[in-house]
């Protein structure tokens, strides 16, 4: 899979690493340039670096780091000619699936685009906009003909649905599994291929995938796309429905991985495919718990056991050091050397003011002359405010020197890490279904180690 050498050369597949939220792939073609936000790039100047280097563009406004693919980068990148499956949900289905070097693995997934057919859509509450993959908060059931029902397109359909099933232009999305005139149904494919990538790294070249997609435009690209990145000798793709014509191989899975709008239609023919030599598994992904319940009921009548169903939730946290919290003993130190520097310094200003008057007061002469008043008293040395007056000499410099001046620098504030869940996840919930095909007795064919 992709180029093992050190340096990029022409026509490798780079991963161009803009930020964290903008990743993309790239094909390094001399006398082309990549131009983004961040500057510009020439792919000649590429030609020849290490992967993994940091990249300036040639106007100064920027820079790019060029990365080795990876199936975890590649998920990130890829160009989405369909709803893909993300990094929580790969992981999870390689590890209950069992796949490991060497292992034969069937693929089926979803694809959807605009045109004439019927299938599972997506109609986005706010926006009205068509799409794939909802959060299936609300079901119509499955085999339910809108489109005789109500022959629209468009606004139209999506406000009679909204009616139907009364819920608010709030809802964030609306699931309908059913026949409809205006979306096109690819009922199952190899999609952009991001759980194929994984899957290959996985099984290694002793391994076999065999892929199916329904559209053969998508065919024709993933396949193009799995020779560009070295994939051919384990990935073999097959235009086919297989949900009406079943696998191309019988007696050869070791698992079978499902993502169809209707994979109860699949389940049999998958237990044709899957070994009967030894336990083998499958899992169908479904966004809507009806299609989960009619799986379940496929599954049971075809013989497979262990029948599990897992929803994963993905919840990324982003961890930084900050300074840490002051102890209030401290605080409370502080507060008070506070309240102190600020009494010396009325202190100071008094006693400034008092020795300013007494250089400004006339000396008074012998022989009777009154001294002049310099403050207001009455008798009995009494203030008019009514306080008893005190005359206090307080001899306080006019610059009282810093005590911090000679001390030793202060050492830098202790560091605690915390963390904050990102509130925006990419990618999308969906149900996974498992199960388990036990072999035939007397048929056990110990797997290898």
């Amino acid at each position: 899979m992709w180029s093992s050498a050190r340096e990029i050369a022409a026509g490798d597949v780079v991963i161009v690493w803009l930020t964290r939220d903008a990743i993309q792939s790239l094909v390094v073609t001399p006398g082309k340039d990549f131009n983004s936000r961040y500057g510009n790039y020439r792919h000649s100047d590429l030609i020849g670096l290490p992967y993994g280097s940091k990249v300036r563009s040639r106007n100064g406004s920027g820079f790019i780091h060029v990365l080795r693919p990876t199936p975890e980068l590649w998920t990130l990148a890829l160009p989405h000619r369909t709803q893909i499956l993300y990094l929580a949900d790969i992981a999870f289905i390689t590890s209950w699936l069992d796949v490991r070097p060497g292992s034969c693995v069937i693929e089926a997934v979803i694809n959807f685009r605009a045109g004439s057919g019927g299938g599972l859509v997506m109609l986005d509450s706010m926006t009205g906009a068509l799409g794939c993959y909802p959060s299936h908060e609300h079901c119509i059931p499955v085999g339910h003909n809108i489109a005789a029902a109500y022959p629209m397109s468009g606004r139209g359909l999506y406000s009679t649905i909204r009616t139907m099933l009364r819920c608010s232009p709030k809802s964030t999305s609306l699931l309908i599994q059913s026949t409809y005139n205006g979306i096109d149904k690819a009922p199952d494919g190899t999609g952009s291929g991001s759980f194929t990538h994984s899957i290959a790294r996985t099984v290694g070249p002793a391994g076999r995938i065999h892929s199916y997609e329904f559209h053969e435009a998508r065919a024709s690209k993933a396949t193009e796309e799995f020779a560009r990145h070295g994939m051919t000798d384990v990935v073999s793709l097959t235009h086919r429905n297989v949900c009406k014509d079943g696998f191309a191989v019988a007696d050869a899975a070791d698992a079978v991985f499902l993502d169809l709008p209707s994979p109860w239609e699949a389940v049999e023919h998958a237990k044709r495919a899957l070994r009967k030599d030894r336990t083998t598994r499958i899992c169908c992904f479904s966004p809507c718990i009806e299609q989960v319940l009619r799986t379940v009921s496929a599954l049971n009548d075809s013989g497979f056991t262990d029948v599990t169903m897992y929803e994963t939730l993905l919840r990324p946290h982003e961890v930084n050091a900050i300074p840490a919290l002051t102890p209030i003993g401290a605080v409370s130190d502080k507060l008070k050397e506070a309240a102190r520097v600020r009494e010396e310094k009325r202190l100071r200003q008094i006693a400034n003011a008092r020795a300013k008057r007494k250089r400004d007061d006339p000396v008074p002469e012998e022989g009777g002359v009154k001294k002049a008043k310099t403050e207001e008293r009455d008798e009995g040395g009494v203030n008019p405010d009514g306080g008893a007056e005190v005359d206090v000499d307080v001899e306080m410099p006019l610059a009282v020197p810093d005590p911090d001046a000679d001390a030793a620098p202060p050492s830098p504030p202790a560091l605690q890490v915390v963390s904050k869940v990102v509130q925006e996840v990419r990618g999308h919930t969906s149900y996974l279904t498992f199960a388990r095909l036990l072999p035939a007795t007397g048929t056990i064919t110990p797997a290898p180690s």
